[in-house]
């Protein structure tokens, strides 16, 4: 089943997995991910493949969004 960094995040909750900030961070992931479970609901999901897709949306995160322009890193130094 599909499911996004808040549903996950309270799931973390619910079941007292990792500090809260993780879950807070997992919360703020715009991404979605999968996460195979029986019955299509979350309590059924096993805890290591939630603690998985909870890693996998914490570090989606942190990634800068593609839509946000970086400047180029100055490389004036290294062609010397």
């Amino acid at each position: 089943m599909r499911v996004d960094g808040v549903a996950v995040s309270a799931e973390l909750r619910r079941r007292r997995l990792g500090r809260p900030a993780f879950a807070a961070r997992v919360a703020r992931a715009q991404d979605t991910t999968w996460i195979p479970c029986s019955g299509g609901d979350l309590h059924d999901a096993p805890k290591d493949l939630l603690v998985l897709a909870a890693l996998s949306l914490a570090r989606s995160a942190n990634q800068p969004q593609p839509w946000i322009a970086e400047p180029p890193a100055d490389r004036s130094d290294r062609l010397a």
